[in-house]
């Protein structure tokens, strides 16, 4: 999904700069394949809930 999200906002550098974060840190989201849910949160909020903060975080029960 974080991939999606980057595309939305053109580049990593985009979105690190909506969100006030680093390009280095959503670079580690992107590696890790995980987004921090204050994260998700913010990224809902910005983009008007095209994306949820519930499907960013995901459901870590299945693992």
């Amino acid at each position: 999904m974080i991939n999606e999200i980057i595309r939305r906002f053109g580049s990593q550098v985009e979105l690190a700069r909506q969100l006030g974060v680093t390009q280095a840190a959503v670079a580690q989201w992107v590696a890790d394949e995980k987004v921090p849910p204050y994260r998700a949160i913010q990224i809902e909020r910005i983009t008007d809930g095209q994306f949820k903060a519930v499907d960013i975080i995901g459901d870590d029960r299945d693992e």
